[in-house]
């Protein structure tokens, strides 16, 4: 019990003798906000108290605040009333009577207040003005040095404090008031003036004790402020931060270029100045009338100014209004559709992705293969509607992009001709099909953009020409000499015998949603076929017009930029993926997707052909299972609830340190600014729902750098003793369904159609298949077309041979 009195008895002693010992220093306080001033409460506060107390905290001493205005700190501060002076401007006259730290706190400069709406532009505007200002201040001397080589007569009142010289402006006791930046641009907010732009004298704010005392108390705030200004994240700078903001903010750059252009100025005027006042005096007189004339002009002037700006400030909002207006609108119907593309995608590629899986079961009947078919069909028919949809959104924001690929441009057209060749035989028309000479056989361009354009055309005249003929024209355009080399302008026209288009239909022809009177009559329709037209004839460097009257048919023409090619790359249909390839180490990979369908249909889709797979419902989930799991794929759908795949992306590529995951995106969005997005979030590459296996697998096999072994769709070859006769009896032996979809694809032009059909023929009717599989090749619809024609016949004369 001893010992623990004893020792707290020699704590007790110790801490007393540190208090005894801590050393007194006297700070004088006054009112210059926000470096240093008394609170409501009597309580000293501001940058220089934070920093003296911080000092003090660190050198053990103890302080003791003395307030009073500025005259009263400052002559206490020369008498040795006070130990430290904070806040005091530098200059070489004080040297004599101070002693200042090595380095300044804060960098300031006098400024010119006016009251609000006050016109004082120069110093000229302070001829014969009462300006008013803080006592002893180093700014009124440096005014007056600005002031002197000018001979402009002006009353300075004196006023203890800075504030009572701002409230003197506002009350009109004053024209003008000096006063430092950073407490004007503080008192501004509180009275009613404002900052001009006269900007004089910057000076160094340092601490500073009188002279020859006290040299202890600048080393050791020398000592402290080398070491906080060193450090950017110091007391020093925080403090800094709170009190005066960014320290970038407070000299700006046009004030430092200011002072130096008035520098520069100041030298020529002092250069010049004994000669330019002998001259000044004597045409005094006579530039009297003309100052006059010349104020009088101004005052009209402002007013007309002010006028102007008035109207320029109302039309300005006016337009941004709009501006804010039609970018809202934008933005909703971005959203919308991006929304609607993203509900129907969704499901779609749940269909598409078991319909292709299901297409991969060997075990279904013939039958059950061809619904498989058709669903998968109706499907991609499907989501050519919504990419029509979108592709007239994309027209309307400009956001048409080209998919350019080398094409045989006379297959193309003559595709055409065989798909229109039977509608134009059901109406008892013709169907003219012209080549003009030169035209190149194979170009590069948008080959679907020009296919969609040509089959609106050619659907229009269909549609409205009741008698007579349709004539497709396609040509070259002679170049001319400024164009680069390789370059052809093609044009199409596509011309009918139909009741024409009046002027009056014709103005609003091209414009989305509208149709013409005669138009309504023959079909609804929706009005976008020629809009669309219009956006891709010149989204490929074109223009589309029109040359038609009443009564007189119609004839659209228009232009296209294409490139000739001597050897082009033609697109290879891809075969089907059986399994990976012997040998091939396990790949596990992650499918995430809040849609359970479309995530167990990729994920047994993933399954037959030899990968490990697992699913998460959310990108939370993800997370948690690549944690857990570390797959070598992700497949990510962008939007999930809780957290979506762009967030789940960002998380898992932080903690994946070693870069060992792809990530590639799932999104139903259309637009290429949400590509962008999902790329830069961390994704390795992007694909749009709904996707086929064969985007599927030639993605992974692209990052993964994986190979396959894939089902061989060699079938017997069309030897050149194959009659047409023997294509045509194979054709009898398929069933009506399967001759229908053979049918269906051959009126679209749809060679991808085709290939899908081949493999549930290709064993029983390799003939056929090897047929389908050339004209799927070649574009060759017209002679399939030919040989569908005769099917019919040969199938009825078969069949009356059985009955019998």
């Amino acid at each position: 019990m001893l010992k623990t009195l004893g020792r707290i008895w020699i704590l007790l002693v110790i801490t007393v003798s540190a208090i005894e010992a801590q050393e007194t220093i006297r700070v004088g306080v006054f009112n210059s906000e926000p470096l240093i001033e008394v609170g409501e409460q009597g309580q000293p506060r501001g940058l220089f108290i934070d920093l003296v107390e911080h000092i003090a905290q660190i050198e053990n001493w103890k302080i003791q605040y003395v307030p009073g205005s500025w005259n009263e700190c400052f002559e206490r501060a020369k008498s040795g009333e006070v130990d430290l002076a904070a806040c005091i401007a530098y200059s070489d006259e004080r040297t004599a009577l101070f002693d200042y730290t090595k380095d300044h706190v804060f960098l300031d400069w006098g400024v010119i207040f006016q009251a609000k709406g006050g016109r004082i532009e120069s110093l000229y505007d302070l001829q014969g003005k009462t300006i008013s200002c803080m006592k002893g201040s180093f700014h009124v001397s440096a005014f007056k040095q600005l002031m002197e080589p000018f001979h402009l007569q002006y009353t300075l009142l004196e006023e203890g404090e800075s504030e009572k010289a701002i409230q003197d402006v506002e009350s009109g006791l004053a024209y003008a008031a000096i006063c430092t930046n950073v407490l004007g641009l503080k008192l501004q907010d509180r009275y009613s003036v404002e900052r001009t732009g006269i900007v004089f004298s910057p000076v160094r704010v340092m601490f500073a004790v009188r002279k020859g005392t006290h040299p202890e108390i600048i080393r050791a705030i020398d000592r402290q402020m080398a070491e906080l200004k060193a450090d950017r994240s110091s007391f020093y700078w925080q403090r800094y931060n709170y009190w005066l903001g960014s320290p970038r903010s407070v000299f700006p750059a046009w004030a430092v270029w200011t002072m130096v252009g008035g520098a520069v100025a100041l030298l020529v005027l002092i250069s010049f100045a004994y000669f330019l006042r002998r001259q000044v005096r004597v045409k005094t007189n006579d530039l009297r009338k003309t100052i006059e004339q010349l104020r009088i002009s101004e005052v009209h002037s402002r007013e007309l100014n002010a006028t102007l700006e008035t109207r320029v400030s109302e039309r300005t909002n006016a337009l941004t209004k709009a501006m804010v207006e039609a970018a809202a609108a934008s933005r909703a119907k971005s959203n919308f559709l991006s929304n609607m593309s993203h509900e129907i995608r969704t499901p779609l590629n749940a269909i598409l992705g078991y319909s292709h899986l299901l297409k991969r079961d060997q075990d279904l009947s013939s039958k059950q293969h061809e619904s498989i078919m058709a669903i998968s069909r109706s499907g991609e028919h499907l989501l050519d509607l919504i990419s029509d949809i979108l592709d007239m959104s994309k027209i309307e924001s400009g956001r048409t992009t080209l998919d350019d690929v080398d094409f045989d441009l006379h297959a193309l057209i003559r595709s055409m001709e065989s798909m229109f060749k039977l509608r134009v035989q059901e109406k008892g028309l013709r169907l003219v099909v012209q080549f003009a000479e030169g035209l190149p056989t194979y170009v590069r361009a948008d080959q679907r953009k020009l296919r969609q354009i040509l089959f609106n055309l050619l659907s229009n005249a269909v549609k409205f020409t009741i008698v007579g003929a349709i004539t497709l024209r396609a040509s070259v355009q002679p170049q001319s000499q400024s164009a680069a080399p390789g370059i052809a302008r093609l044009e199409f026209e596509v011309e009918d015998t139909g009741p024409g288009i009046s002027l009056a239909d014709q103005a609003l022809l091209f414009q989305p949603f509208s149709q013409t009177e005669s138009g309504k009559g023959v079909h609804g329709g929706t009005g976008l076929g020629l809009a669309i037209c219009k956006g891709f004839v010149e989204a490929m460097g074109g223009v589309i017009g029109l040359r038609s009257s009443t009564d007189s048919g119609s004839c659209f023409v228009f232009t296209i930029c294409s490139r000739t090619v001597e050897q082009p790359r033609l697109l290879i249909s891809p075969q089907p993926v059986l399994r990976l390839r012997s040998g091939a180490p396990p790949i596990r990979v992650l499918i995430v997707d809040d849609h359970a369908e479309s995530r167990r249909a990729l994920s047994e889709l993933l399954q037959t052909v030899g990968f490990l797979t697992r699913e998460a419902v959310d990108g939370e989930n993800a997370v948690h299972a690549w944690e857990e799991w570390k797959p070598q794929f992700v497949w990510m759908d962008m939007q999930m609830p809780i957290l979506d795949g762009y967030r789940a992306t960002q998380e898992i590529c932080k903690r994946d340190t070693f870069k060992q995951t792809i990530i590639v995106a799932l999104t139903a969005s259309a637009f290429e600014e949400d590509r962008e997005r999902i790329l830069s979030s961390g994704c390795s590459d992007c694909l749009t729902k709904p996707v086929g296996e064969d985007a599927i697998f030639a993605c992974m096999a692209k990052h993964l750098h994986v190979e396959f072994e894939y089902e061989s769709r060699e079938a017997t070859p069309l030897q050149f003793n194959t009659t047409a006769e023997e294509i045509i009896a194979g054709f009898i032996e398929l069933s009506p369904a399967c001759i229908n979809e053979i049918r269906a694809a051959t009126r679209r032009l749809d060679a991808a159609a085709l290939e899908q059909i081949i493999p549930s023929i290709v064993n029983q009717h390799p003939t056929v298949a090897a047929f389908l599989s050339r004209t799927a090749q070649q574009l060759d619809f017209d002679a399939l077309h030919q040989l569908l024609s005769r099917v019919g016949s040969k199938s009825d004369d078969e069949n009356i041979r059985r009955v019998s």
